[in-house]
């Protein structure tokens, strides 16, 4: 009698262990979702390296390399020597004074004041003047009214200065420096850009032949 009550106990135990262990839906609807895994040989990280390709490297090249900086200052040198020169073609304005009293005398009291443009044709500079001499032992060649005197004129070199002078001379020079120095600096740029082009190459060719050994 107590064999046959175990085993009808067992006999309705049964449907309830044969249902399907599956969790109750939320009020919300959502559904649980199945767990996935995966092997660890199945997990491959993302490829997110930059490729250095050439236009990178000339980028840094340009920008940074100490010879490259360095040959940008000859163009940059030629040209303030240029500057310079074309300064002997601006307008000049000079004054000088002098005057001298001793013993409640005016010796002399000498003001000169000139005003030069430089006019590009045979070095020709139009020259603008204003004079006051006075005093009781000025030269008599040099006193002037007491209000001044005035004068306007040009001032033409003769024999080699008419075709050359020294501010065109300088200034042709600085041309032709600038023109020699903007050659320079190409060249320099061009070597370094030449020598970084083979080193990027012969890296990439390493690499190439690092990876086909990997691979084998």
């Amino acid at each position: 009698m107590r064999l046959a009550s175990i085993l009808l106990g067992i006999l309705f135990a049964l449907p309830a262990f044969a249902q399907d262990p599956e969790l109750p839906a939320r009020r919300s609807g959502l559904e649980r979702a199945p767990l996935q895994t995966l092997q660890l040989d199945e997990v491959k990280p993302a490829d997110t390296a930059k490729v250095f390709s050439l236009q990178d490297l000339a980028d840094l090249v340009f920008a940074n390399h100490p010879i490259v900086k360095q040959a940008a200052l000859l163009s940059d040198e030629a040209r303030s020597q240029v500057v310079q020169a074309r300064g002997g073609f601006d307008p000049k304005l000079g004054s000088d004074f002098h005057r001298k009293q001793f013993g409640g005398t005016d010796y002399y009291n000498n003001w000169h004041n000139e005003l030069k443009v430089p006019l590009w044709p045979g070095g020709i500079d139009l020259k603008a003047s204003y004079d006051r001499y006075a005093g009781t032992y000025v030269n008599p060649e040099n006193r002037t009214p007491l209000n001044g005197l005035a004068g306007v004129g040009l001032s033409v070199p003769i024999g080699a200065g008419l075709f050359i002078d020294a501010r065109r001379s300088t200034l042709r020079q600085a041309k032709a420096m600038q023109a020699a120095a903007e050659a320079d600096r190409v060249k320099q740029i061009n070597e370094v850009w030449l020598q970084a082009a083979k080193d990027y190459w012969n890296w990439y060719y390493s690499y190439q032949q690092n990876q086909l050994i990997r691979e084998g």
